[in-house]
């Protein structure tokens, strides 16, 4: 009897044992099957990954970690192009006061310059309300703005008629991202326009023009301005302190010196004084008249990052941003280049060929 269950003991452990050593072999054929599937993903990691980021070690990821880091700072920095609150920014201090206060030292500050000029100066149209905070935020970032393109007005000779601060917009997709636009009503010389708009590109807060239109008016030109400024909502942890003009240069990148080389040499809004006509001696028969010129190619440029072209209506007095296929007068733009233009009559299709001036 007791050899028998010895003997139901040793086949019980027999059976136990295959089975164990069963699932051993099978545990170890699914183990390895599992790391030639980790080892085939991991080459294809490392191939893509040398793709992406050629000679990637272990010292890379410090670096790359570096690298986003600087990305960060310069982001930062280029904000503060747009938006520099950390110019105004106080800690535990009321912005919407500070906004009535700085309101207020601006108004007296453009009207000691303009008095200097002997230039008349407008309202600036901010309401004298006691804002909330948030709208405080928006236009201290206006104020500013204004500020930096008036006084540089001031400077030309811009004799501004009227200032009009208008809403905040949401820019739709970009998140935090808010845009405010003022209008703004101005004379300015003729000699002095390209300058005026060179030197509105050195101003910060960055102002663009949204909207213009000009109108020619002896020598000068009658403006109807809508700039555009831009808000951040961010953190300013971390903000770098770009106390000086030339932190602040080095950061946004030198203008283009050819840029504005070529820009001032194909000024599309000067004007030439008018030549001198010789009077006819006895005997010689006048030379016959031609016929007047109505529209003048000024030159191109870009507007909205559109390419247009710059045309004086001679008719009218008024200098127009045309983009091809839109219409100017009773004409349409078909085709332009650096050395002319090429209008279609809108009522009989005939085409007028206009060179640009000075060609």
């Amino acid at each position: 009897m007791s050899t028998r269950k010895n003997k139901n003991a040793a086949n019980k452990y027999l059976a136990v044992s295959i089975a164990c050593c069963i699932i051993l072999l099978l545990a170890g054929w699914l183990l390895e099957k599992r790391a030639d599937a980790l080892k085939k993903s991991t080459t294809q990691n490392l191939s893509l990954l040398q793709q992406a980021l050629p000679n990637f070690n272990n010292q890379s990821s410090g670096r790359l970690t570096q690298e986003i880091s600087d990305i960060k700072t310069r982001l930062l920095g280029l904000s503060a192009l747009f938006d520099p609150k950390y110019k105004w920014m106080k800690k535990n201090y009321d912005v919407s006061i500070y906004f009535v206060e700085e309101l207020g030292n601006v108004k007296q500050a453009l009207k000691q310059k303009a008095e200097g000029k002997q230039l008349p100066l407008p309202e600036l149209g901010f309401k004298e309300k006691l804002p909330s905070e948030q709208e405080a935020d928006y236009l201290l970032s206006q104020l500013y703005g204004l500020r930096e393109v008036m006084s540089v007005g001031l400077d030309y000779g811009i004799n501004f008629k009227t200032i009009n601060p208008l809403g905040v917009e949401e820019k739709s997709g970009i998140e935090g991202i808010k845009t405010v636009k003022s209008r703004l009503e101005l004379r300015c010389p003729a000699e002095t326009m390209i300058e005026f708009i060179i030197k509105l590109n050195e101003v910060v807060p960055k102002v663009c023009f949204d909207t213009l239109s000009l109108t020619l008016k002896d020598s000068a030109y009658d403006m109807d301005v809508t700039l555009e400024q831009v808000s951040i909502d961010m953190d300013l942890n971390g903000m770098p302190e770009l106390k000086t003009p030339a932190q602040i240069q080095e950061i946004a990148g030198k203008q283009d010196a050819d840029f504005i080389r070529t820009l001032r040499s194909n000024n599309p809004f000067f004007i030439p004084s008018a030549p001198t006509i010789p009077a006819a001696t006895a005997g010689e028969s006048p030379k016959p008249k031609k016929p007047p010129v109505r529209f003048i190619y000024r030159g191109r440029a870009t507007l909205k990052s559109k390419p247009v072209v710059v045309i004086e209506d001679a008719l009218t007095q008024e200098t127009v941003f045309v983009g091809l296929n839109e219409k100017i007068a009773d004409f349409t733009l078909v085709n332009f280049s650096d050395a002319q233009i090429t209008l279609r009559a809108i009522d009989d299709g005939k085409e007028l060929v206009i060179k640009r001036e000075g060609e």
